[in-house]
């Protein structure tokens, strides 16, 4: 974590230890004035500092983690993140596409959060390793969507 501190004694900044990812990008950035904490979290970041990031419930239950982004190189944007769940050790896993703005970036930068239950994931739009779905089908993609509860933004 990055640390930005300013005092009455030190108008100026300082810059405490980093965690920086591809091309510098601070993760977290706390600004500590008098007695106010205000944490800042990046608008930009390397898909390395996403993929293998756990993603939890609202009410903290492990949903699994961030296996891949997938880009729509279209539109320019991130269509989907893939989330890994169930399984051990890789056994048994499942692979579910999530739209990408159903995940919320937590506060202190430890996890996403997907606001749906594990139950509700079960029956979630899912595949396996071996039997990858055609991500860029359209109509796939809006169910997946309409799943989460979100409208598909192509549309």
């Amino acid at each position: 974590m990055s640390k930005v501190i300013a005092s009455p004694a030190n108008d100026s900044p300082t810059l405490g230890p980093t965690n920086r990812g591809l091309f510098g990008i601070t993760m977290t950035e706390r600004y500590i004035m008098s007695n106010t904490t205000v944490e800042t979290h990046p608008n930009v970041l390397s898909s390395t500092a996403i993929i293998g990031d756990k993603i939890v419930t609202r009410a903290g239950e492990n949903l699994g983690k961030i296996e891949e982004l997938m880009l729509d190189l279209e539109k320019g944007r991130v269509a989907y993140a893939v989330l890994s769940f169930g399984g051990v050790m890789g056994m048994g896993e499942k692979m579910y596409v999530v739209p990408f703005e159903a995940l919320k970036l937590d506060g202190s930068r430890e996890h996403f959060t997907l606001d749906v239950d594990k139950d509700k994931l079960k029956n979630a739009p899912g595949f396996d390793k071996n039997n990858l779905p055609q991500a860029s089908d359209r109509t796939w993609g809006a169910e997946v969507y309409k799943f989460y509860g979100y409208k598909p933004y192509w549309q």
